[in-house]
This record gives structure tokens, C-alpha cells and sequence, in this order.
């Protein structure tokens, strides 16, 4: 029997920019792309946060992002949920498959932009 992992569908979202880290991502591009996006969110004056969202491996990887940017003064709110992926099983013998949801631990975080006169460099 094979299994084929199939991952959560992406929340979309129009007044909220929402970025997925994988465990894959390099911490700095992380950054940088969470950075780039609260710059142009406070220039344009969109929205009022920007969403990073870590699933199972990649938790660390979001909180590792989050304590920087706490550390360089951005106010971040966590929450952690349960989200649900699908795995297929496939029984190649009997030429079925099954569907079989199996839940994901998630963080979410709220990365709120800085105020002018507190603004640091990376």
C-alpha cells in the first residue's frame, strides 16, 4: 500500500497578505520576505497585519522567525490550531484508493508593522 500526502488547502484571504513557511525555507528569505511585505503594507497603508503560517515541521522555523522579529521591535501575536491534511492510500493490488484526513499541527502568527519612529534594520 502506497501513501500519497496531499497538503492542506491554502487560506485565501483578500485584506490579509498571509505567506506559508515550509521547512525547506532558509530563515533569511523568510525574513526578508515578511519584512518586504509589512514595508509596503505600512507605505500603500494596506491591511493592518501580515499572516505567517508554520504546519508541522515548519514550526520551529515560524517561531524562530517570530522571536527575530520581536527582537527588532515588531509586535507579534501567536496562535496555535490543529488543521487538517488528506493522505491518499492506495492499494495498487486492488487498484482502490481511500482518503484519509489526518490533522497538522499549525502556528499562526500576527506580525503587526512598526511605528516610524521605532523602526529598526535587519
Amino acid at each position: 500500500m502506497e501513501v500519497a500526502k496531499h497538503p492542506p488547502p491554502k487560506l485565501a484571504t483578500a485584506s490579509v497578505t498571509t505567506i506559508y513557511l515550509s521547512s525547506n525555507t532558509p530563515f533569511v528569505s523568510g525574513m526578508k520576505r515578511v519584512k518586504r511585505h509589512l514595508d509596503k503594507m505600512q507605505r500603500k497603508r494596506l491591511g493592518r497585519y501580515v499572516v505567517v503560517f508554520g504546519l508541522g515541521k515548519a514550526i520551529q522555523k515560524a517561531l524562530a522567525v517570530a522571536m527575530e522579529l520581536q527582537s527588532l521591535g515588531y509586535r507579534v501575536k501567536v496562535y496555535t490550531k490543529t488543521m487538517h491534511a488528506l493522505d491518499e492510500h492506495i492499494d495498487e493490488d486492488a487498484g482502490t484508493s481511500e482518503m484519509v484526513k489526518r490533522p497538522v499541527g499549525a502556528i499562526e502568527l500576527h506580525v503587526y508593522p512598526l511605528a516610524d519612529k521605532y523602526k529598526k534594520t535587519l
